[in-house]
């Protein structure tokens, strides 16, 4: 059964077995056994056996992050928040111009004008508020990053860290 494991590879003493095919002549002993099913399978198709893939070996590393930059954590936040409020007035003039469409400011205003309520509603003035809040919230929101960074400072230098396992394929 044994003969039948592909993980056999062809060696120099059964490359001899291979060649001892009956009436073949051999320089090998006469109790050489008989071929193979894969050496026999090769030699019939003239191909190699197939050679096995190289393993691939997992490089794990600890990290441990003792330090965050709270300049570089700034930089970031500033980044990402004011993108953050490109998007959100992106989207805030996209619903007003969709609400101005459809026609429901004029019918706010009717509706106020009804109740003797004098409205007058402005998309630019609200779209100049949202982004006056926008850009408070940016610098609010990076402060609370860099605080934060701090704390990671400080903490870290009394615990030792957040601890990273990485694994890299070699």
């Amino acid at each position: 059964m044994e003969d039948w494991l592909p993980s056999e590879r062809s060696t120099p003493t059964t490359q001899a077995r291979a060649s001892a095919r009956p009436g073949a002549v051999t320089d090998g002993p006469a109790n050489a056994s008989p071929p193979r099913f894969s050496e026999t399978l090769t030699s019939r198709l003239g191909t190699r056996p197939v050679a096995t893939r190289p393993t691939r070996r997992l490089i794990r590393r600890d990290i441990m992050v003792r330090r965050v930059d709270p300049w570089t954590v700034l930089k970031i936040s500033l980044v990402f928040y004011a993108c953050m409020l490109i998007i959100g007035m992106l989207a805030n003039a996209v619903l007003l111009a969709f609400i101005n469409r459809l026609g429901l400011i004029d019918q706010a205003t009717e509706i106020a004008g009804a109740l003797n309520i004098a409205l007058t509603i402005n998309t630019g003035n609200i779209l100049r508020a949202l982004f006056l809040l926008g850009i408070l919230g940016v610098v609010f929101w990076s402060a609370v990053n860099v605080f934060l960074a701090f704390l990671y400072n400080l903490v870290a230098d009394l615990i030792g860290g957040v601890r990273i396992d990485l694994a890299e394929d070699e």
